[in-house]
């Protein structure tokens, strides 16, 4: 961190992730990562899954980014799918 002169964890994130993002689109990829990478700066082509609720999603497509919303309290199959006693037993139930 020293070396790049970066100042805090965030920044270490956002210059790993521009790194990155360069040598995947070298190979003709696209980089995605989950709204995290929003913390520090965002790579300049960077799609963003947005899991922590909607805010990082918005904030994403503010700044003309790709986006694909997948807030956790709607979209995880590992959480209960219905306020009924009938639902299958979520994996998430396991971690709580």
């Amino acid at each position: 961190m020293k070396a790049e002169g970066l100042k805090d964890g965030h920044a270490l994130q956002s210059y790993f992730i521009h790194r990155m993002e360069k040598w995947l689109n070298e190979k003709g990829r696209q980089i995605i990562g989950w709204d995290e990478i929003l913390e520090g700066g965002l790579a300049p082509n960077a799609t963003v899954m947005s899991w922590r609720g909607i805010e990082g999603g918005i904030a994403a497509a503010k700044q003309h980014h790709d986006v694909i919303m997948t807030p956790a309290g709607y979209v995880y199959f590992d959480y209960y799918q219905s306020l009924g006693k009938t639902s299958p037993w979520p994996m998430a139930a396991l971690h709580q």
